[in-house]
């Protein structure tokens, strides 16, 4: 039976439009859609675009749209998840979109916790804290946790601070005011930063805000993570290549700077993947176009690891042929060391937050985000103000027009 709109307290609050874009999503989408479901703030419409599957992604979606009214099934051929997310922005009814990948999770105050944020029609965006988890939904140690909020869209330039396409609260006329995401990175084979990309001309013209807990599960599949960082690669050249056009005299360091920041993160992931001699390599990429990872204990961390690992290699192969088998050797020997050990606590996500915010105090950590600040600062400076795009200096205007109901900002 389908769950009446009075049932799920469909009258309370504003209505927020989720939008999850789905292509071949069977193993995971019922565990996301469960976690919709189970939202504190229940006023929402579910809209679930099934992006040309071949699997049985559109027969989950209807069996949940059967029990729960909110839910939506929208079809189209496969196109690519800008494109899907894009209808579904178009079909949505709600004040509020919020986007949500068909493998991620929300934990239940999510949408709620970023609504509070939205306290101000100068505020467009409002992103989350998020945790990984593995295949099983098991929390990881690795979190997403930046602080960054206000009208500046220049550290955003230098990093996608957000992290993910999945913990983010956009109002609905803005999204539609910036064009929605760019489905042209698909045709050229550059996919994988298209939301940093919407964020970016979001935060160009109205105040991001933060919420300081970690509300989504950021999902990390084993094996599928090699096949992403080229076309991600160039979807960064892309993104880039825009905000130059869009702000010719920005200094072009900050473009130096957020390729060598890439470099780093494609590090990390040749180490996760156990690509040990390209973790060095991108490292080496990192530092030749940037300094300042070397204040970064991390950079240290990885390299000296990537090191040892390169060197233990003969060994590892003996216990495993490929970094999976090494993955499934490692757990096996934690889960043991658990069980033996009358110490140990799993992770959750009280212990987790503590610990994001812990890290964001201590001494290091501190000096880096002020020295990022000082760049930063230098940047704006020599930013003329003709650089800046339409909206910024009439943030006013959209103050009082998104106010009128039903009329969009022009």
């Amino acid at each position: 039976m389908a769950i009446s709109g009075d049932a799920v307290g469909e009258s309370s609050g504003p209505l927020v439009s989720v939008i999850i874009p789905a292509y071949n999503a069977e193993q995971f989408l019922a565990r996301t859609l469960a976690s919709v479901i189970a939202q504190t703030h229940r006023n929402l419409e579910i809209l679930v675009d099934d992006d040309g599957s071949t699997d049985a992604t559109s027969q989950i979606v209807q069996r949940y749209a059967a029990q729960d009214a909110r839910i939506k099934l929208i079809q189209q051929n496969n196109a690519g998840v800008a494109a899907a997310r894009n209808r579904g922005i178009e079909q949505a009814r709600g004040e509020f979109i919020a986007p949500l990948d068909a493998d991620d999770i929300w934990f239940p105050d999510c949408i709620a916790a970023q609504l509070s944020q939205m306290t101000s029609p100068r505020v467009g965006l409002v992103h989350a804290w998020s945790v990984f988890i593995d295949e099983a939904d098991r929390l990881m140690s690795s979190c997403q946790s930046q602080r960054w909020q206000g009208g500046d869209f220049v550290p955003l330039v230098y990093r996608n601070l957000p992290g993910n396409a999945s913990c983010v609260l956009v109002r609905r006329q803005y999204a539609q005011l910036v064009g929605g995401y760019d489905p042209s990175h698909r045709a050229q084979n550059a996919q994988g930063c298209e939301d940093w990309d919407f964020y970016l001309r979001l935060a160009e013209r109205f105040e991001v805000r933060t919420v300081p807990r970690l509300l989504v599960g950021y999902r990390q599949v084993t094996g599928s993570m090699s096949s992403n960082l080229l076309p991600m690669k160039r979807g960064l050249d892309l993104v880039l290549d825009a905000v130059a056009k869009r702000h010719p005299s920005l200094n072009p360091a900050i473009y130096r700077w957020s390729l060598s920041n890439f470099y780093c993160y494609l590090a990390l992931k040749n180490s996760q993947m156990g690509n040990h001699c390209q973790t060095l390599v991108c490292l080496q990429r990192a530092l030749r176009l940037d300094h300042a990872p070397l204040l970064q204990v991390s950079a240290y961390r990885l390299g000296g690891g990537s090191l040892v690992k390169l060197c233990l290699q003969p060994v590892a192969r003996r216990i495993g042929s490929d970094q999976s088998a090494w993955r499934r050797f490692r757990s096996r020997v934690a889960e043991g060391l658990r069980r033996v050990n009358p110490w140990y606590q799993p992770l959750t996500l009280a212990t987790l937050e503590q610990r994001q915010v812990r890290d964001h105090q201590r001494f290091l950590r501190r000096q880096y985000e002020r020295f990022l600040t000082r760049r930063f600062d230098r940047l704006r400076q020599q930013s003329q103000p003709s650089d800046r795009p339409p909206g910024l200096e009439n943030r006013q205007r959209y103050q009082l027009e998104v106010t009128l109901p039903g009329k969009p900002p022009v």
